[in-house]
């Protein structure tokens, strides 16, 4: 996967702040987001690898199915996005995105066949107080049908454990879990069961990291389940 420098999609702006409109004194710098993409969809015949520009700028090339790029420099305002697929330049789908000063987001693409959708969540960056991380999940498995979500301690039975997030649909996320430091496992069961369809380790992490984990098909869609862990922070 190639990347594009994010500071390309604020140049302009940059370049206007060194002066006033009488080159007297500076003009305030550009208010800005940040962006990050995701390959979501398992679709390998429409979909096998992506390129994702941001109002014509070109932000990440060849991104791999379970893939991310880091997060880029993006002026407020409405944006537009456009995932195309790599082989041809064929459009996959194109939003147009609200980005709002000092805010993150993370834009997945989603689904299969004629079900190829974007999925916008908003990132919320800031460390978590103490000696603690954060986990969230975001479910894009078409296969998988709701979930419940269940985030413990590596050898934690789920026997007398309940759903940390339940009945969470295709094309949502959970909100953030606050957590103390060390190593967890996120595990993702059909809802109302403990039958676990995908098993997620978390590596040990320090005070104040923050991961996402994305549920996913296969390649080419349906089980066994996978997964990509996001470093948020």
């Amino acid at each position: 996967m190639r990347l594009v420098h994010g500071a390309l999609l604020v140049a302009g702006a940059v370049g206007l702040a060194g002066c006033g409109e009488d080159g007297a004194g500076p003009t305030a710098a550009p208010a800005v987001g940040r962006l990050r993409f995701v390959h979501a969809s398992p679709d390998t015949a429409r979909a096998k690898t992506v390129d994702v520009r941001v109002e014509r700028v070109p932000v990440g090339a060849a991104i791999a199915y379970k893939a991310a790029t880091s997060y880029v420099l993006v002026r407020e305002g409405q944006r537009e996005v456009v995932f195309r697929k790599s082989a041809d330049s064929t459009t996959v789908f194109s939003l147009t995105l609200a980005v709002s000063a000092s805010t993150d987001y993370t834009v997945l693409s989603t689904g299969l066949g004629t079900d190829l959708l974007p999925l916008t969540v908003v990132d919320t960056n800031t460390a978590p107080a103490g000696d603690s991380v954060k986990i969230r999940v975001v479910h894009a498995a078409p296969a998988a049908g709701s979930v419940d979500v269940y985030v413990t301690t590596p050898t934690a039975s789920l026997t007398a454990e309940t759903p940390d997030a339940s009945n969470v649909s295709f094309r949502a996320a959970s909100g953030y879990f606050t957590l103390g430091v060390g190593a967890h496992r996120v595990r993702f069961t059909p809802t109302g069961t403990k039958t676990v369809s995908l098993d997620v380790s978390i590596p040990s992490l320090t005070a104040g990291r923050i991961r996402t984990v994305v549920a996913l098909d296969k390649a080419g869609g349906g089980a066994p389940l996978t997964s990509a862990t996001l470093a948020d922070r």
